[in-house]
């Protein structure tokens, strides 16, 4: 709910400007205003779609002298746009306009004294309306852009002139052709006067960009409760103004009228033509002035990684039953495959500390909002000092940005395996386990594993005897081999059974390795012992560019994902990121740890003797708690595509997860958001649901769809 600014309140015609009255959508007309029979029949046009106050330009006295006539035949406030002639101002007063829009620095004194003396015994308000175009010359003085410093400074000289004329039934408005400036002149001046504020941007442009424009500017000031009455500038029917007015004002949820329709603009979940059918719900309903919410509803390209059990799968390749990651940590079934031919801008969202993935702009995505440091907006608060304070909430793709938080949750299920077909799983085993993981290699004839290698560095001499001893225990002989013009020490193990074990669970290539799934869910500090080897084997402690850090890297992206999982589980807020390929080398991916808490944390888990006063602090980007690692968006993008894109219905928690987000299997785009609609229209397989007040009332064919939603809207209005 926005929080309006406080104000004077002002009367103009039957309305009310400023307070808690409703903000108001302007006009303006583009007919000869001394043309009265044109300008009337535009007039009610507008009023028609919506137009609360409308203004007129004066430029000559032939047009000041059918003001009266105009005015009789209307039924909304109207508004004089007077420019430098006081002769003109004064006859609007005299044929009873509800306003007069002025700059007072046009006038001469002892003039600008008699249309306010008039207006004040006639009880018209004035606004004054200072534009970027039209800034005093003392004020602008040698610069030849015009600041919003200068407009606010031009403002309060106008405003200050009319209260020494004991004048206070003030409008004020501030436009600059461009969104930045009219933002910061409006939240300037929001700070020194309590006088009501008509928005809008001048000269915004042709009706794309004009609306663009238009509905960013005032989009941010009335979010921060700036504005009472607003004005969409278009080169184009003012009957479009009105319209992108009030969209801007729903949107926001400002004030309701008419129909509200939530649409998907299509994905992978899209079954039916929602393009198609959209259109003709605007066609049906655009008369209806009732306040109504109407759903009409139907995601990720290929290749997106779905964290499933027991592996990651590209989305693509994810199957009906596959049990998938959700962001309560669950794992649950994949109920139904969603895929659509897509073309338009994906969003590529890089979480910090992850790799990048791309959605569709609509795409529910499971964020929290992080609040502004200062009032400059350009630094925010610690991620830390935001969680707890905000809900993570779903927020479409398109509207995120650096100052929202993405949820990764951490897989929740314990189960505690002690023993896996005869072999116990004790210390020992995921000791062992974790060597074979970070160093070892299979190798034998006819494709049997024979022999089993693990190679070291010649200075982990302390890692074989570990090594050794766990084997020694099993009844297995090791041998080594040492090379040192490479500084390696392998270790040879043969045994059928035990390479056959590996293979089994863990696999052959360095790039396809991976835990079995129970690996992940067993106790926490059971798992403590897979780690330190894991660690032992492929990590990395040290010291870069001055400050400590932990990294494990691999070149199995699977493998990458379960370490990591592994260290959030102990409470390690940790990094993945990818690396190469370069000459020679595979693309491998790095876990990394840094910050003092979680390197302090890890040193415990590898028994490291590493004083905490040694190691040098860095802020830290991510955290985590019991439920989720937090890390912030690092940066976003819009990226061009034409293909296919799919999408998931996963059961009970309706989400699946990639890397560094949860996403929401858009059942917010399906009949979730028809659940919030007064009517809904509900794509399935070549035919639809029709919802009322979130219930399915009927089920139709596709070619019946747009017959039985008139039939039900007419019987809804009906009711009301």
């Amino acid at each position: 709910m926005v929080k309006r600014r406080k104000t004077k309140i002002i009367k103009i015609g039957g309305r009310k400007i400023g307070g808690n009255s409703p903000i108001l959508v302007q006009s303006m007309t583009n007919t000869p205003t001394a043309d009265v029979g044109k300008t009337v029949q535009q007039i009610k046009g507008l009023e028609k779609v919506g137009c609360d106050i409308i203004r007129v330009g004066v430029p000559d006295l032939r047009s000041a002298k059918k003001l009266g006539e105009i005015k009789k035949k209307i039924n909304i406030p109207l508004i004089a746009d007077i420019h430098f002639s006081a002769e003109l101002a004064l006859e609007a007063i005299k044929q009873g306009v509800d306003k007069l829009r002025i700059n007072p620095g046009n006038f001469p004194k002892d003039r600008l004294k008699e249309i306010v003396k008039t207006a004040k015994k006639k009880k018209i308000p004035i606004r004054i309306g200072i534009n970027s175009g039209s800034i005093e010359r003392d004020i602008l003085g040698p610069e030849k852009r015009v600041t919003a410093e200068m407009m606010v400074k031009s403002a309060l000289r106008n405003i200050k002139l009319m209260e020494k004329l004991g004048f206070y039934e003030l409008v004020i408005s501030l436009k600059a052709p461009d969104v930045l400036r009219t933002v910061r002149a409006y939240e300037m001046l929001a700070k020194k006067v309590d006088y009501p504020f008509h928005l809008g941007v001048t000269e915004a442009g042709r009706e794309f960009s004009g609306t663009i424009k238009s509905a960013i500017a005032l989009g941010v000031l009335l979010s921060e409760g700036i504005g009472d009455t607003i004005r969409v500038s278009l080169t184009s029917n003012p009957v479009e103004e009105v319209k992108v007015g009030w969209e801007i004002l729903k949107s926001l949820e400002l004030r309701e009228r008419g129909i509200k329709i939530v649409s998907c603009p299509t994905c992978a979940r899209s079954e039916i033509d929602v393009i198609g059918l959209t259109k003709e719900i605007e066609k049906i309903t655009q008369d209806i002035k009732i306040p109504l919410k109407i759903a009409a509803m139907g995601c990720l390209p290929k290749g997106v990684p779905v964290i499933a059990n027991p592996t990651l799968k590209p989305i693509e390749e994810v199957e009906i039953n596959d049990r998938v990651l959700t962001h309560s940590g669950e794992f649950q079934k994949v109920t139904r495959i969603f895929k659509r031919y897509y073309q338009g801008n994906l969003i590529k969202i890089q979480p910090r500390g992850f790799p990048s993935f791309l959605v569709t702009p609509e795409h529910p995505i499971q964020a929290i909002p992080r609040p502004y440091l200062s009032k400059s907006k350009r630094k925010f608060i610690a991620v830390s000092r935001t969680i707890g304070q905000k809900n993570p909430k779903w927020v479409k793709a398109d509207l995120l940005s650096k100052r929202w938080i993405l949820t990764y949750p951490i897989i929740k299920e314990v189960r505690d395996v002690k023993n896996h077909e005869g072999i116990k799983v004790n210390k020992d085993f995921l000791s062992l386990s974790g060597y074979y993981l970070s160093e070892g290699s299979l190798s034998g004839r006819n494709g049997k594993p024979h022999q089993i290698h693990f190679d070291f560095h010649i200075k982990e001499k302390s890692y074989y005897l570990n090594l050794k001893r766990i084997l020694d225990k099993c009844g297995l002989k090791a041998r080594k081999y040492i090379r040192r013009a490479r500084k390696t020490l392998t270790v040879y193990v043969s045994s059928l059974l035990l390479g056959s074990l590996f293979l089994k669970l863990f696999s052959k290539r360095a790039e396809k390795k991976h835990m079995p799934h129970w690996f992940l869910t067993l106790p926490p500090e059971r798992q403590i012992h897979l780690l330190k080897a894991l660690w032992e084997g492929d990590g990395y402690v040290g010291k870069i560019r001055g400050y400590w850090r932990a990294c494990y890297e691999t070149t199995s992206l699977l493998l990458a994902f379960q370490v990591h999982q592994l260290l959030l589980r102990q409470g390690i807020a940790t990094y993945i990121l990818s690396r190469g390929p370069k000459i020679g080398h595979q693309k491998s991916y790095a876990i990394t740890v840094t910050g003092k808490y979680y390197l302090s944390r890890l040193f415990q888990i590898l028994g490291l003797n590493i004083k905490l006063d040694e190691i040098s602090q860095r802020k830290q980007h991510i955290i985590v708690d019991e439920n989720f690692l937090y890390a912030p968006i690092f940066r976003m993008k819009k990226v061009p595509y034409k293909g296919v894109v799919y999408n998931l219905k996963v059961a009970k928690d309706h989400s699946y997860i990639t890397f560094g987000a949860s996403l929401h299997n858009c059942v917010v785009n399906g009949f979730g958001e028809a659940r919030e609609a007064d009517l809904g229209v509900v794509g399935v397989k070549k035919a639809a649901l029709i919802t009322k007040n979130g219930e399915i009332v009927k089920r139709v064919k596709e070619k019946d769809i747009i017959g039985v939603f008139k039939k039900e809207l007419r019987n809804y209005i009906k009711k009301i």
